[in-house]
């Protein structure tokens, strides 16, 4: 029996000895029929808020970057968090010793917040670890919902309740999916034919969005899921900064950031304008042999096909590579805009290919 799964035994129940030796004794002679039911990380998740605001908790942020989550969270010197991974083991002291001044409440529904998070979550039995590492501290909790959304996320659901939002809320709590439409991804999805439902300001009315899926766009088959945030931030670095601004004001360069609805806000903030400046043929040629253990190409599956999310994932993740990419954008950008101002005795494609070909 390991030590996690045996301090897990003691926290499920009140009878068990607190010893080690004893609480094994007492496991393999009177509890083998019984089930370990304290999940750890459902009681942080929980629990995180209250153990977080008690005066003898304490919190160290990393302070090499704008990263609002823990490098080190403890509660009366017991680490809960440490390098920025949960310690179940420590959770689960916690809970054994100060049971009677904390609450035993183990509540946290996973799964809803699954359905709500499920993009940056990733599989799912990461729920659990990514609320109490990252979700309770950037404020991401389980919203309250129209419910318009989980209906537009489903042909099946359209086509049986409609914009009913009464009946689209009792279908998802009794039988809780992931909410995969979001309105902001379906006007960036379709920005030319849906122009018109974003304001002056780059907003948009997301019910009357929402309506206008069940409605007609999906009879007109309309894309919700084919927006490429890679290549759009490829194109865009400036754009990943200003997505990864936090309320400080200060950058907080997380991937977890660029999340889809995130990037397809940025998109129709400044009106679905693009340019086409990243080349991946140059991007691949220069990191292809950077394969060290913290290289771009560490896992060495860099290729042309996936240039753009490699160069995404990286400028958020490596300062070299926001410095080198920063430098050559200027550069880019300056050349590509006087190229309108080119001569017209030359093809602007001709002025192009001897742009490329010189500086790329």
């Amino acid at each position: 029996m390991s030590h996690l799964e045996l301090l897990k035994y003691i926290a499920s129940y009140d009878d068990v000895p607190l010893e080690y030796g004893n609480a094994e004794k007492h496991r393999y002679t009177l509890g083998l029929d019984r089930e370990i039911t304290f999940n750890p990380m459902q009681w942080l998740c929980n629990n995180i808020k209250s153990i977080h605001t008690n005066p003898e908790s304490s919190v160290l942020l990393n302070t090499k970057s704008n990263i609002e989550c823990p490098k080190e969270f403890s509660f009366k010197d017991i680490s809960l968090i440490s390098n920025s991974v949960v310690n179940e083991e420590n959770v689960c002291l916690v809970y054994i010793k100060y049971r009677e001044e904390l609450s035993t409440d183990c509540t946290f529904d996973s799964e809803l917040y699954y359905c709500h998070f499920h993009e940056l979550i990733g599989e799912k039995t990461k729920t659990f670890s990514f609320y109490s590492e990252y979700g309770y501290w950037y404020g991401l909790e389980t919203p309250a919902f129209t419910g318009l959304t989980y209906i537009a996320s489903y042909i099946e659901k359209i086509n049986t309740i409609g914009v009913d939002e009464t009946k689209a809320k009792i279908d998802f709590y009794e039988n809780p999916k992931p909410i995969i439409f979001c309105p902001y991804v379906y006007i960036a999805n379709n920005y030319e034919n849906l122009e018109h439902f974003v304001n002056c300001i780059g907003e948009i009315d997301t019910l009357r969005v929402t309506k206008h899926y069940i409605r007609k766009g999906h009879k007109e088959k309309r894309s919700i899921l084919k927006f490429d945030k890679y290549t759009y931030l490829s194109n865009h670095p400036s754009r990943i900064t200003e997505i990864c601004l936090n309320k400080k004001g200060k950058i907080d360069y997380s991937v977890l950031k660029l999340s889809t609805t995130n990037v397809a806000k940025n998109f129709i903030k400044h009106k679905g304008k693009q340019t086409k400046l990243f080349d991946k043929v140059k991007f691949t040629k220069v990191f292809v042999d950077d394969i060290s253990k913290k290289g771009v190409n560490c896992d060495n599956k860099l290729c042309l096909e996936n240039a753009s999310e490699y160069f995404v994932n990286f400028f958020v993740k490596r300062k070299k590579v926001r410095h080198t990419t920063k430098n050559m954008y200027k550069i880019l950008k300056f050349i590509y805009e006087r190229l309108k101002d080119a001569p017209k005795t030359m093809p602007y494609s001709l002025l192009s290919y001897i742009i490329q070909i010189k500086y790329l």
